[in-house]
């Protein structure tokens, strides 16, 4: 069984070419994603978020997930959109925030709600 001196040396090797290689960002766009209606009250949250990466000179967009029943496509229109118009340069990071529950099909997918 390993140490923690051990596992400590490996990650400082392994992580130590990984952040030598890293790029700057030229750019950093955000997509904060809520439902329209929710539990959670997530409002406050996901402003602090905003302001917050508005200071890091970060764009910011906010979707709030509808509940009729259209969720899935414009969702699906939504992230397409994102990506088609921000992402189009290697050097560009998306941070997508959900505030919302999730748990796992039988099928062991991903299932967001409310």
């Amino acid at each position: 069984m390993e140490t923690v001196t051990e596992i400590a040396q490996k990650f400082s090797e392994n992580s130590a070419t990984y952040l030598a290689e890293r790029i700057e960002y030229s750019s950093v766009h955000s997509l904060l994603l809520f439902w329209k209606e929710n539990d959670v009250k997530p409002e406050d949250e996901i402003n602090a978020l905003k302001v917050l990466f508005e200071e890091f000179n970060y764009t910011v967009s906010l979707f709030p997930i509808p509940v009729d029943g259209t969720q899935l496509s414009i969702l699906n229109l939504e992230i397409s959109r994102l990506v088609a118009n921000r992402c189009n340069r290697p050097d560009t990071l998306v941070i997508v925030y959900y505030a919302g529950h999730c748990d796992a099909s039988p099928k062991g997918e991903a299932r967001w709600s409310a």
